[in-house]
């Protein structure tokens, strides 16, 4: 948990409920709980203003049709799954500048990327869409458009399916099938 920026997600989120009294903050996704750092940040997470704690959930896309933003502020991601369902619901994402995030946000026109650890940054970012509810409607508008263009799931098995076959034909395995 410490990995997604939780803790500069909680910096970012008192900065932002002091200006913006009407904001509120839903987490969703689980953690483990023999992570002491997990368990510390759902409780630091709970006792925040205007912030619920909604834990794993099944059925994200509930909470991005009620959603104005999405925010990672991850330390290192894959391609987060995250991102390309809260684009795919036409909402931007506020997410750090790293490998994966920095695939799917276009900084500026589909969301915005922040530096790693900049809870400044990120506060900065939130309170922009909140200030301009037109710009996230815009970028959200935006994101759906390139996922839907770029990121189908057909086209990524296709693509996983094609890396994994270079793999077996650099491996000297090429005749599996």
């Amino acid at each position: 948990m410490k990995d997604k920026g939780v803790a500069e997600l909680i910096g970012a989120w008192r900065r932002v409920a002091a200006a913006e009294p009407k904001a509120y903050l839903v987490v969703i996704g689980g953690y483990d709980e023999r992570d002491d750092s997990g368990a510390r940040f759902h409780r630091e997470l709970s006792e925040l203003p205007r912030c619920r704690v909604a834990g794993a959930v099944e059925d994200p896309e509930n909470f991005y049709a009620v959603a104005d933003m999405l925010v990672l502020p991850t330390y290192r991601e894959g391609l987060p799954y995250a991102l390309l369902e809260a684009a795919a619901m036409a909402r931007p994402v506020i997410a750090s500048r790293v490998p994966g995030c920095c695939d799917i946000v276009k900084d500026g026109e589909t969301g915005q990327l922040v530096p790693v650890r900049d809870v400044e940054a990120i506060a900065n970012a939130m309170k922009k869409y909140i200030a301009d509810p037109e710009l996230g409607r815009r970028h959200g508008r935006q994101a759906r458009d390139l996922v839907l263009a770029e990121y189908s799931p057909q086209d990524m098995w296709v693509a996983v399916a094609r890396e994994y076959e270079l793999s077996l034909v650099r491996s000297g395995e090429s005749n599996v099938v």
